[in-house]
């Protein structure tokens, strides 16, 4: 593979994150050559989108091309890949947590092109400030994947596939997780009529102070205070909700051991 710029990208998948993929890669001045998706509707609104062509056949799929990025869910790429060329000049998937092994027998330079964040079609995104975490399988395609995501990010990095999964599985604390616990204060505080809004400065404060120090350092409430009455007084509230009853004593009962009774 020679060191030319990545100017041309196919796309395997048209959900959230390959939506923003294309979008944005459209955006940086790279061609998107063609689409594919289980969905062909799927696959058609977004080619137009981006100007690029519909795949209907993964064994179809164009070879002439610098770059195919597949970003399906992590339990149908194994199916995808029985599907598309095994003579493609590079390859990457998207996953957090799928090995890049998974893609040697498809082409010489194989990746991950791994952004960290949440995405949704319904919602712009600002690709400067989200995270690209890379790897490849030779110096050369380290340095073109590099290059490419550069067009997209201010923050590239190089992570091997351990360290990809170990951010993968700590980015599901600190969003899916979180937003779980989102909900559950959503819904105690609306069956008392109460508007979540409330809750929006105090949640967007305590993200905004982690710029600034480690969270442990950060951990205020009443487990970190020992405060055995205010505990106590919220368990019984809860006695008719098991499931947020649970998770707060769960919770609660892990600050105080962290703590390790100080």
């Amino acid at each position: 593979m020679d060191k030319r710029p990545i100017s041309t990208v196919s796309l395997v998948g048209s959900g959230n994150l390959a939506h923003h993929v294309a979008v944005g890669f459209h955006a940086a001045g790279i061609t998107i050559k063609e689409i594919w998706s289980k969905d062909h509707h799927h696959a058609a609104g977004l080619a137009e989108l981006v100007k690029a062509d519909v795949c209907t056949r993964l064994e179809n799929l164009e070879r002439d091309v610098d770059l195919v990025i597949i970003s399906i869910k992590d339990d149908a790429i194994e199916e995808a890949l029985k599907l598309i060329p095994k003579d493609l000049p590079a390859i990457v998937h998207t996953s957090g947590s799928v090995d890049m092994k998974v893609l040697s027998l498809h082409a010489n330079n194989m990746g991950v092109f791994y952004p960290v964040q949440s995405f949704n079609k319904k919602e712009a995104m600002d690709w400067k400030k989200v995270p690209i975490c890379v790897e490849a399988n030779n110096d050369e395609f380290t340095e073109m994947l590099f290059n490419v995501s550069k067009k997209l990010s201010d923050q590239v990095e190089y992570l091997n596939s351990t360290q990809r999964i170990q951010l993968h599985m700590a980015a599901i604390f600190v969003n899916n997780f979180s937003n779980y616990l989102f909900a559950l204060a959503y819904d105690l505080v609306t069956k008392q009529h109460l508007p979540f809004s409330l809750l929006i400065p105090l949640i967007k404060q305590t993200a905004e102070r982690l710029d600034q120090s480690n969270p442990a350092l950060l951990q205020t409430g009443p487990a970190k205070r020992k405060d055995e009455a205010v505990i106590r007084k919220h368990l019984e509230l809860l006695e008719g909700n098991p499931e947020a009853k649970e998770v707060y004593e769960f919770l609660s009962n892990q600050i105080i051991k962290k703590d390790g009774g100080k």
